[in-house]
């Protein structure tokens, strides 16, 4: 998958609060899916959807032990994203700076 799709699947998955916080609660390690849907008013298939995102976006993957599917993070599939976002970062400081300097030079 090129670069910029995978950046897309990323970004896409972070987009949604509950995908967000499955990826904080398996920071800790993994998580099985009834864990992961706990802290959420939403039933199992609902999170299993969120779980499916974040597995196509490379985001999480998945072990299973029996009837048991444990859910892990995949940290360096956000690199890609997290370079696009410091390098941007980086282009809008400086713009900014110089938009400051033409405003503080026209007072």
């Amino acid at each position: 998958m090129p670069e910029t799709e995978q950046i897309d699947r990323v970004f896409a998955a972070l987009a949604h609060p509950v995908r967000r916080a499955i990826l904080e609660q398996c920071g800790a390690g993994r998580r099985s899916i009834a864990e992961l849907a706990e802290p959420h008013s939403m039933s199992l298939n609902a999170i299993s959807k969120h779980i499916k995102t974040l597995e196509s976006a490379r985001l999480v993957s998945r072990e299973i032990d029996g009837n048991v599917h444990r859910i892990g993070i995949e940290v360096e599939t956000l690199q890609p994203a997290m370079g696009w976002l410091q390098s941007h970062s980086r282009l809008w400081g400086e713009s900014l700076a110089a938009l400051k300097a033409k405003l503080e030079s026209a007072n």
